[in-house]
């Protein structure tokens, strides 16, 4: 079982890999990193995720190529938003003992189940992050 600091983790490693496509998109346009670009623009808190992947998708179309990328991708993000804006938690029965739930803000009579999410997340993020390394990489991007 994951702990409360990894569960908590999945907001960091999305705005991770939400830097990873920043520093892609600054390469497809400038050949490097440019971090007035990256950090004025992009990180800016009404530069949406919707929109760095449809610039992302646009700007380096070799990633659709890549078996379930999109979908993935696009439910990184749907995980991510599940731990940034989910919490509320109900208790069905007033008892002190009764059960507390995360009811699900798509079908309420379910419960979220964080730690799937979780599990979900790490297996879909490492091939996702691998495509766009290796495109950054062929960009002419540099890890160091």
């Amino acid at each position: 079982m994951p702990s409360t600091k990894e569960l908590r983790g999945v907001t960091e490693r999305a705005a991770n890999l939400e830097t990873i496509i920043g520093a892609t998109i600054s390469t497809v346009y400038f050949g490097k990193v440019v971090l007035r670009f990256t950090f004025d623009l992009l990180a800016d808190e009404y530069c949406s995720f919707a929109l760095k992947r449809r610039v992302l998708l646009k700007l380096v179309p070799k990633l659709t190529e890549v078996p379930g990328f999109v979908d993935n991708l696009n439910r990184l993000n749907t995980i991510r938003n599940y731990f940034a804006h989910v919490g509320l938690t109900v208790t069905e029965i007033p008892s002190p003992c009764a059960p507390n739930r995360t009811p699900d803000p798509r079908k309420f009579e379910r419960s979220v189940d964080f730690e799937a999410l979780y599990r979900e997340f790490i297996e879909k993020e490492a091939p996702v992050v691998a495509a766009i390394i290796e495109q950054y990489k062929v960009l002419g991007g540099v890890l160091k």
